[in-house]
């Protein structure tokens, strides 16, 4: 039949081959093996070093607890590209960034 298709003609690729993006494909790679079956990896099984191809490029919020319930974000770390477009934020708490900011930063780097 014309219209069938065999399974030997099906080629399985692996998602991070098929992304275009070799930075995300990485980080793809690196989190789908580090998560396992859960649905996020632990921060305790990120290495930064695993990603270090990336790294300028990462940032890395944990999640911070109170009373047993996430009560928000702190930034753990901020790669140097990351950090020339938003500036030093690790160690702060995501709700205490200025939005305002974040987006002169964001709209003078797209007017440059």
């Amino acid at each position: 039949m014309p219209n069938e298709i065999r399974v030997t003609d099906v080629q399985i690729v692996p998602i991070s081959k098929a992304i275009l993006n070799e930075e995300i494909g990485l980080l793809h790679d690196v989190w789908a093996q580090k998560k396992g079956h859960s649905e996020f990896p632990s921060r305790k099984d990120l290495n930064p070093m695993d990603l270090k191809a990336i790294l300028p490029s990462l940032f890395i919020l944990d999640v911070v607890y109170r009373a047993g319930k996430a009560d928000g974000f702190l930034v753990s770390l901020m790669g140097t590209k990351v950090v020339e477009f938003y500036g030093e934020k690790s160690g702060k708490s995501l709700s205490a960034i200025d939005d305002t900011d974040v987006s002169a930063r964001a709209f003078g780097t797209a007017c440059d």
